[in-house]
């Protein structure tokens, strides 16, 4: 038994576990509440299911919410229902489920770093920049990450790979199912463990996996085709890939998957730009270099089912983000994990045994060393910036429009969260003219125009949310029909009412 002054190895990982959560706590407000479209329709989803309604809170006239997914209004239920809209508690809450995710991944893969060479491995998986940049974010990257990781443990850490209960599999079919319906893009999960399970020929495994996934998935999916014709809100803009044709649309698949390898080799767990620019030799030697240690990870590891695995879901996951037509760093936050393990593992399964621990710890102190200084940053961002966006121009119309004014803004669900006004993105027009007359018939009162912060679209492909914008700075410029009334520089926001008609000149008859 140790003596009571003699820390044993398990206080030192406590204590390690609190510091690392403590950091991501810390860095939970590092992204104001609503700098994302997202994060706040989300939340207002999550207020209209807690009544037991499906609509849209900000639409006028009513209609039905189909372009979010149910599974962040599900985390983010219990806490509304308790408390009235707890920005920083959700950004805590949000911090965790990030922090137990990576968590539970780390467990899952250590065993493949004996002894010391699990701290570099930790250090790098848990202390980028990049990624705990986005851990308090209320969106569905932290559900995600935490989802992920908890499978990968069950499956590689608790030994549920290896089991024949029907009932364990239905349970991770149910997991990998609730992440499609975080984020869309989380359908490569599910596929990635049926391909596993098929080429495996284990049927009766990938039968319930299945059973578990359908009946996670179903219930929304026959929802948007009842509603909307489709499986998915997002078809539509699959389709704007072949605007140009098909060269155009390859042309634009290799522009993305050159920015998303750039992203994951060179300014994620190694942030270069802390160091130097990564143009040019340094740029095209750091790309080479981590697509060949991800290639040696997965094919050298091909005898094991959790580098099959990964493998599996880390293509998937680039193949689409590369094919679909808007491009932000956001995308890869979930497949991180996954290409770090398979790197690392590459680096070990290309050297002698000898250099395994100079080799990883070489890249740990590189890692750390480019991302101390945007860890420090993003604290210092958390603790001293508010938690929600500034919204001042949104007061001054809260304080000048009565409760059934009508708005037409593209960001209709900022305004309707800090004001309560309800109104729609745009409205259907071929000319400044109808657009009035549909405006009027609409009862809107107001114009709302904020400075564009859109997702931008990928190479070759024209966004369609741009356009309407474009339209609507257009009518708004009309002095004919709407009279400028405020405008916040500071938060990009200017305010437009719709003059009324005017009276019909000459005596009536």
């Amino acid at each position: 038994m140790p003596s009571p002054g003699r820390r044993t190895p398990a206080a030192w990982a406590w204590a390690g576990t609190a510091a690392l959560l403590g950091l991501y706590l810390l860095a939970c407000n590092a992204v104001m509440f609503g700098q994302y479209v997202d994060d706040i329709n989300w939340l207002l989803c999550a207020e209209q299911m807690l009544r037991g309604s499906l609509l849209r809170a900000w639409h006028h006239p009513p209609q039905l919410e189909v372009s979010l997914n149910w599974g962040v209004p599900a985390l983010l239920m219990p806490f509304l229902a308790v408390f009235h809209r707890p920005v920083l508690l959700l950004k805590a809450f949000m911090a965790c489920l990030f922090f137990s995710g990576l968590g539970l991944f780390y467990l899952a893969t250590r065993g493949r770093f004996p002894g010391r060479q699990r701290f570099p491995y930790l250090s790098i998986l848990f202390l980028c920049d990049f990624m705990i940049s986005f851990a308090g974010n209320i969106m569905g990257e932290p559900g995600y990450v935490f989802v992920l990781g908890l499978i990968v443990w069950l499956l590689f850490e608790q030994g549920w790979s290896e089991s024949q209960d029907p009932k364990r599999w239905a349970c991770v079919g149910a997991l990998a199912g609730f992440i499609v319906l975080l984020r869309s893009i989380g359908f490569v999960a599910p596929i990635a463990l049926f391909l596993e399970l098929s080429l495996t020929r284990r049927w009766r495994a990938a039968l319930w996996f299945s059973l578990g996934t359908a009946a996670a998935v179903l219930p929304f999916t026959l929802y948007l085709v009842t509603h909307i014709g489709q499986v998915s809100f997002y078809s539509s803009y699959w389709a704007l890939r072949m605007q140009g044709g098909i060269l155009s649309a390859l042309a634009g698949v290799l522009h993305s998957s050159y920015l998303y390898l750039k992203g994951l080799t060179c300014l994620t767990a190694f942030y270069l730009p802390a160091w130097a620019s990564p143009t040019g030799l340094l740029e095209k030697a750091f790309m080479a270099a981590g697509l060949a240690l991800f290639c040696a990870g997965a094919w050298l590891g091909r005898r094991s089912g959790l580098h099959r695995v990964l493998a599996y879901y880390c293509l998937g996951h680039f193949m689409v983000i590369a094919g679909y037509v808007y491009q932000a760093p956001r995308y890869v936050v979930p497949m991180l994990p996954a290409f770090v393990f398979l790197c690392l593992e590459g680096l070990r399964r290309i050297l002698p045994e000898r250099f395994h621990g100079r080799a990883l710890g070489t890249a740990a102190l590189l890692a750390l060393a480019t991302n101390a200084p945007g860890l420090l940053q993003t604290v210092k961002t958390s603790l001293h910036q508010p938690p929600v966006v500034p919204h001042a121009a949104y007061d001054w119309l809260k304080a000048h429009a009565g409760p059934e004014d009508r708005v037409v803004s593209m960001d209709m669900m900022r305004i309707h969260y800090f004001t309560g006004l309800k109104g729609s993105l745009f409205l259907q027009s071929d000319g400044i003219a109808s657009f009035v007359r549909s405006a009027r018939a609409a009862g809107a009162r107001w114009v709302v125009i904020r400075d564009p912060g859109f997702i931008p679209p990928a190479k070759g492909v024209s966004d369609p949310t741009r356009y309407f914008y474009d339209r609507l700075v257009e009518y708004s410029a009309s002095r004919e029909f709407f009279e400028p009334v405020h405008r916040n520089e500071s938060e990009g926001v200017s305010i437009y009412s719709l003059r009324p008609p005017r009276p019909l000149s000459g005596r009536p008859r």
